[in-house]
């Protein structure tokens, strides 16, 4: 008689993989990673497109705009942010 026609060999041998498929595998050090990164992110309620202030933002859309429609179109957003362009600290672009 060979081992697999044991009465209950196969039975147990289901149950063994059954078992073993409940087990979690560790997780790897790249999993780690981001799953640290998300409970920081969370702990410090940092969320994608919160890093800068309405004020830096206005600065930035001021200070990147390339002729007079450009900026005066990023005076306009500014505005929409509740803020003043003019109180904003940024250098104009050339002829604007």
């Amino acid at each position: 008689m060979f081992h697999s026609q044991r009465p209950g060999a196969l039975t147990s041998r289901v149950r063994q993989t059954k078992l073993s498929v409940g087990n979690r595998m560790r997780p790897s050090s790249a999993q780690k990673t981001v799953k640290s990164a998300a409970r920081r992110r969370s702990r410090f309620a940092a969320e994608r497109g919160e890093r800068y202030t309405p004020r830096r933002l206005a600065q930035f859309l001021l200070e990147n705009a390339t002729d007079a429609a450009d900026y005066a179109a990023a005076r306009r957003e500014v505005r929409k942010l509740g803020l003043d362009p003019d109180k904003i600290p940024h250098d104009r672009p050339p002829h604007a």
